[in-house]
């Protein structure tokens, strides 16, 4: 989404020494690659590291941004510092409407792998029975 994953450098120099400078977008590293028959081999090596570096990065900051609330107040200020947040729900869709209403977020995923339910849900403070994700849309 911020551009092109590689970037191929080639000037009059490199031309001469029938080499190319390939940039990574990920790491702005930058390594001389000599025109061969090899230089595809390489080329699909790198795009490999930063296509794993990039998903290992995305992966960690979805981890990160993940939260847990207890109740309202602190789903509420969660969801205001753009964060995503674990939390119980009754299953009640009159509550996901109210959260929807009050802080303009919706569930996102209630998870096809139960995960351990909290004791009550966040709005009505009834019987959870779904663990859900809440957050907004950007």
């Amino acid at each position: 989404m911020k551009g092109v994953p590689l970037r191929i450098e080639i000037g009059p120099r490199d031309i001469r020494a029938k080499q190319f400078v390939a940039v990574r977008r990920d790491t702005g590293e930058k390594k001389i690659i000599k025109i061969s028959k090899n230089m595809e081999k390489h080329i699909s090596e790198i795009l490999e590291e930063i296509q794993s570096n990039l998903y290992r990065r995305a992966k960690k900051s979805l981890h990160e941004s993940i939260k847990t609330a207890k109740d309202f107040k602190e789903l509420k200020k969660l969801i205001q510092n753009k964060k995503m947040v674990k939390t119980g729900w009754c299953g009640n869709i009159a509550c996901e409407e109210k959260i929807q209403e009050e802080i303009t977020a919706n569930i996102r995923l209630i998870p096809l792998k139960k995960e351990r339910t909290p004791s009550k849900c966040v709005l009505c403070e009834k019987k959870a029975k779904e663990t859900v994700y809440i957050s907004k849309a950007y």
